[in-house]
């Protein structure tokens, strides 16, 4: 084995080992951090989520005061239409609102919005979820009538075996969702699997809804690489929201959301190829400046063992211990 090979074999076990040793732990900080990025993603979909679900529960507690009064004016129908017109009126978030009786079917409407006159009678007693609905199982779900503005139903059943029905407009809740901004290229979004909902405030990303379908379908929160008709690919998180179907989304880019951990990957890779690029001219530096005196004194040597007496070196081109032994070795020859 060369001294050159000697030498680059030391350099990196001495430079190199420790780095390559620091690149593994590298990998698993890449890999240990963007999960916790994703983690955060999906903490703050579930914030939302859980903010959705909190507007909603107040406004089912609005409906059951309305449950309240139609027992005590039961048979008094003008004083209970005026009493769910007022709640109509003084709660912006409810749109229409009406009475069911047991079998499913309007007995009394609010006739204050828009919404009651598209809608028609009101008759759920075909609806698949009417047999299982109690005080533990509300009814709640995305509907759209045409009106600009995200709209859910809610069947709120009563202790007299009755029902209200109540179209909630979410406006207030979407806008303040979906104002949520995250870095330059992401935001909150709030999406079903057919694709992202029209009224999302912030421009939805372009991505399909096949895609989404199948990110959506897989239930497990995290989105490690949601690729859009441009090629690109958002990272993030989503969380269910009380509303069934419906998701609140967490996106960013992933060169964005994970640009301090690459730039950080980057600049290590960087100083590993530099470092192994001085290791190789150092060591061959070195053995050159070892090499160069040895090869004399070897060449000096054969001429002495030769019968050749007459050998002197030159010590001024040499450095250190190389010139005390070239010095000596000139002495030698010379006695």
């Amino acid at each position: 084995m060369t001294l050159f090979s000697r030498l680059f074999k030391l350099f990196i076990s001495v430079i190199i080992t420790p780095l390559f040793v620091t690149g593994v732990f590298l990998f698993y900080y890449q890999n240990h951090s963007k999960t916790a990025i994703l983690e955060n993603y999906f903490n703050l979909a579930d914030i939302s989520a859980s903010y959705i679900k909190r507007n909603i529960s107040d406004s089912a507690a609005r409906l059951d005061f309305l449950g309240q009064a139609a027992s005590s004016y039961e048979g008094q129908s003008e004083i209970f239409e005026n009493i769910l017109n007022d709640s109509v009126k003084s709660n912006p978030e409810i749109v229409f609102a009406a009475l069911l009786g047991k079998d499913g079917k309007e007995l009394f409407r609010s006739e204050v919005n828009d919404a009651s006159r598209i809608l028609g009678q009101i008759d759920i007693s075909g609806d698949p979820s009417f047999g299982v609905i109690d005080d533990k199982n509300i009814s709640i779900s995305y509907v759209d009538y045409s009106l600009d503005r995200p709209l859910i139903e809610i069947i709120y059943p009563l202790s007299n075996g009755n029902y209200i029905f109540a179209v909630l407009d979410l406006s207030g809740v979407w806008y303040s969702v979906g104002t949520q901004r995250l870095g330059v290229t992401g935001g909150l979004y709030l999406a079903s699997e057919e694709g992202f909902l029209d009224f999302n405030v912030l421009p939805v990303p372009k991505i399909s809804g096949g895609a989404l379908s199948e990110v959506l379908d897989k239930g497990k929160g995290l989105i490690k690489g949601l690729p859009t008709e441009q090629g690109d690919k958002f990272v993030g998180a989503y969380a269910q929201t009380i509303i069934p179907g419906i998701y609140v989304l967490a996106l960013q880019y992933g060169k964005e959301a994970f640009y301090t951990i690459t730039l950080t990957s980057w600049i290590i890779a960087f100083f590993i190829l530099a470092t192994t690029t001085l290791s190789y001219f150092a060591a061959y530096n070195f053995s050159k400046e070892i090499s160069e005196p040895v090869d004399r004194l070897t060449a000096a040597a054969k001429e002495v063992s030769s019968g050749n007496f007459d050998v002197s070196l030159d010590s001024s081109e040499s450095w250190g211990e190389f010139e005390i032994l070239i010095n000596t070795f000139n002495e030698m020859a010379a006695r």
